[in-house]
């Protein structure tokens, strides 16, 4: 069965806003140093966007979601 293209991206944005809390805590990181390990540009507010969305306020994109399963594997 072919999957399309909609699913697939389902599958990667299946991260949520306590699992990435959890997995943050796990890699035993601040905010600022999990948003400089998944590419935010580095500024005065990067731990705003890690800060938001461990609070749902926005979705944790598949890319992010990937490195961070990626990260929890080589611990």
């Amino acid at each position: 069965m072919k999957v399309g293209l909609t699913n697939m991206q389902e599958e990667l944005d299946s991260m949520d806003a306590e699992q990435l809390r959890q997995a943050r805590l796990m890699l035993r990181l601040t905010q600022s140093q999990l948003a400089l390990e998944v590419g935010v540009k580095p500024g005065k507010h990067m731990d705003r966007t890690v800060r938001r969305r461990e609070r749902g306020e926005r979705k944790v994109p598949g890319s992010v979601a990937i490195l961070i399963e990626q990260m929890l594997r080589d611990i």
